[in-house]
C-alpha cells in the first residue's frame, strides 16, 4: 500500500465523507453520558475535549500505522447502547454507579487485550 495516496476529487469527498461521519458520532457521547450518569453540566466540555482527542489519535494512529482504510474511529452507537443498557438495568437494581463503572472498565479493558492479542497474532 502506498504511503501517501494520490489524491483526487473522490478521495478528498470521501475523507469528508467520513470527517462528517465521525464528527457527529462524537459529539452524541458526552451530552449523553451526561444524561445518563446524571453528570454536573461542567463537565460537557471536558468530555467532549476528551472524545475528539481520543478519536483524533486512533484516525491518525490508524492513518499511519493501521491498515489505512475507513473505518469509524471513536466512539459507537453499538457499545454506547450496550454500555447504557447495562448501567440503566444495573442502576434500577440498586447497583451503585461506582460499582457499574468499575465492572464496564475491567469488561472493556479485557476485551481490548483480546483485540490487540488476536490482532497482533493473527488469529483474526
Amino acid at each position: 500500500m502506498d504511503m501517501f495516496p494520490v489524491i483526487n476529487r473522490e478521495s478528498v469527498l470521501s475523507g469528508f465523507q467520513w470527517f462528517f461521519f465521525i464528527f457527529c458520532n462524537t459529539v452524541v457521547v458526552p451530552p449523553t453520558l451526561l444524561s445518563a450518569f446524571h453528570l454536573p453540566a461542567d463537565n460537557l466540555l471536558m468530555l467532549t475535549q476528551y472524545a475528539f482527542l481520543t478519536t483524533a489519535l486512533a484516525c491518525l494512529v490508524q492513518a499511519f500505522c493501521g491498515h489505512r482504510r475507513a473505518i469509524m474511529e471513536g466512539p459507537t452507537g453499538l457499545w454506547w447502547g450496550a454500555i447504557l443498557t447495562i448501567t440503566l438495568g444495573e442502576a434500577s437494581r440498586g447497583t451503585p454507579l461506582n460499582d457499574i463503572a468499575s465492572s464496564l472498565s475491567v469488561g472493556i479493558a479485557i476485551s481490548a487485550m483480546v483485540t490487540i492479542f488476536i490482532g497482533i497474532s493473527g488469529l483474526g
